[in-house]
């Protein structure tokens, strides 16, 4: 059926209509935009932070970052130095140096990583409205008005680092495949960013690789088939257009993890980003997790007392731990329900004890003391003085036919929370500490901190720190 052809006349007076038409949808997903983005930053604010004193997470963050807006790199090498990547801590002093309160600043980032997620699904759909309700429904996640995001914890930018390098990725190699090298180079450099940052940030890197290899893989196969088609695979022209967009995130994401590395060699004598990832203290942990034991199998069960006697038979190095393993700084990390070191926080215990018999006067003399232990305990499994499974580097625990049923029943419970938005309790909890303590909170985050059970109120604790430079507000300078 042919159309009836519309009169020039007629034609030219809908002209105006249809702008106005465009206009209005683009005002309205605007208005969307920025109403969302402001109920999510108003909601975020809401809930303050909660201050906890505790030596592994929260304040060791605070710490690092103090060291940082000092410009004394890390501070004074311990056992938790390099324990945990950079990442975190220098977004703390990032923001801190800015003056912005810290909730505002890691929201922002998140708005941000919502709305290049957006771009992406546009990129990908076609569709404005799409994208629109993708920020939309991003923007106001309910999980980060619960208790435990009000932490001064790296989840608060793990996720939105996570979702940076997966829609980078979208945008680089899927949503804008076939468009010319300058048109992707900002998404480019934003995967490279933005791995570097997830890199540093957090140690499970893993989840990613597929994402972003099959992102990668996808677009290398529709590549080939344009450059091939046009006859130019095997020049110089299509290996640059095959290789360029690759090496640009790499070299990105490379050189300041790079540089990471060099700062903490210059100041620690080791080269790596943090002692999880490189080093001899995942060969050690793995060492000790391969001694096979009697004890039941239970969830989160790690070195029970028949694997640690074993070690200490065979391993000077592991009888040096003896003491603080066995005595009661050791055993006072166990749950009284639980009867014995668990998976969670045994790589502390570890450590620990190595700093309780002066292992890390140094980095160099902790690497050679985890070396030692490794070596050791590995040469007895291997004569097979005790028994042990094949040896293995990591701090995975070793597999188990019992961690099917618990992966299940963790996987379905996992899906009741995310389903029923039931996370746990929103707002922020008590802060835990005394009061020096959470002045030094303070002058980092520029916000009150929860009050105190039975301490000062926030208001007491943030007019003498939130108002102080980093650096002031931690040392005490007026």
């Amino acid at each position: 059926m042919l159309e009836a052809e519309v009169p020039d006349g007629i034609e030219s007076a809908l002209v105006p209509v249809r702008i106005q038409a465009r206009f209005d949808r683009v005002t309205m997903h605007i208005a969307i935009l920025v109403a969302a983005a402001a109920l999510s930053v108003g909601l975020r604010l809401v809930v303050p932070v909660q201050a906890i004193a505790g030596g592994y997470d929260d304040l060791l963050f605070i710490r690092l970052a103090e060291s940082l807006c000092r410009g004394d790199w890390l501070g004074p090498y311990d056992n938790l130095t390099l324990a945990k990547g950079i990442g975190y801590p220098a977004f703390l002093c990032a923001s801190s140096w800015l003056g912005l309160p810290l909730r505002l600043a890691e929201h922002l980032l998140y708005l941000l990583a919502c709305a290049v997620s957006a771009l992406a699904v546009r990129g990908v759909s076609g569709s404005r409205s799409i994208a629109t309700g993708t920020f939309a429904a991003l923007a106001l996640m309910p999980i980060f008005w619960g208790a435990d995001l009000s932490r001064v914890i790296r989840e608060d930018v793990y996720i939105p680092l996570s979702l940076l390098v997966v829609s980078c990725a979208v945008l680089a190699y899927a949503a804008n495949a076939d468009q010319p090298l300058r048109r992707r180079l900002p998404s480019l450099l934003g995967l490279g960013i933005a791995a570097a940052g997830y890199w540093l940030t957090r140690e499970e890197t893993p989840w990613l690789y597929p994402a972003v290899g099959l992102l990668v893989l996808y677009w290398l196969v529709i590549r080939w088939r344009a450059l091939r088609q046009d006859g130019l695979l095997f020049s110089r022209r299509g290996l640059t257009a095959l290789t360029v967009p690759i090496i640009i995130p790499a070299t990105v994401a490379g050189g300041v993890i790079l540089t990471v590395c060099i700062l903490n060699f210059s100041h620690y004598g080791v080269f790596r980003d943090n002692d999880f990832r490189q080093g001899p203290f995942a060969a050690a942990y793995g060492a000790l997790s391969r001694i096979q034991y009697q004890t039941p199998w239970k969830r989160y069960l790690a070195f029970p007392a028949d694997a640690r006697q074993a070690a200490y038979s065979v391993s000077p190095a592991a009888a040096e731990l003896q003491p603080f393993l066995e005595g009661p700084k050791g055993l006072a990390y166990i749950s009284p329900g639980f009867g014995s070191y668990d998976t969670t926080g045994f790589m502390w215990v570890l450590r620990d004890a190595v700093a309780d018999i002066g292992g890390y006067a140094s980095a160099g003399k902790a690497d050679a003391y985890y070396r030692r232990l490794a070596a050791e305990i590995n040469a007895a499994c291997d004569r097979g003085t005790i028994p042990c499974l094949p040896a293995r580097s990591t701090f995975m625990p070793p597999g188990h036919p019992g961690q099917i049923a618990e992966t299940l029943a963790s996987a379905y419970d996992f899906y009741l929370k995310a389903a029923g938005f039931r996370s746990g309790p929103v707002g922020a909890r008590p802060s835990i500490g005394d009061d020096a303590t959470m002045r030094r909170f303070a002058a980092i985050i520029h916000s009150p901190p929860t009050p105190l059970d039975g301490g000062s109120a926030p208001a007491d604790i943030c007019a003498s720190a939130c108002n102080t430079g980093p650096v002031s507000g931690v040392i005490g300078v007026q």
